[in-house]
């Protein structure tokens, strides 16, 4: 069975400059490729919305589940 996942959103301006990144949130799903789940909860969390552009890192060696950024 996977692990619980937590994703931490790095933010980035239109030209891809860092400007900040989100405390982890719990997300609802293990499964690293579902993105809709991350982006339901930073806007639960934090009120905001977000395009997800890639996967930066993971806790784990192999999927499923932990944290991700």
């Amino acid at each position: 069975m996977p692990l619980p996942r937590t994703a931490e959103v790095v933010l980035v301006t239109q030209n891809g400059a860092v400007v900040g990144s989100l405390p982890a949130v719990p997300v609802s799903t293990p499964w690293w490729q579902d993105i809709e789940p991350v982006v339901g909860a930073v806007r639960a969390h934090f009120g905001i919305e977000i395009v997800v552009l890639r996967l930066l890192e993971a806790e784990l060696n192999r999927p499923h589940g932990g944290r991700v950024v």
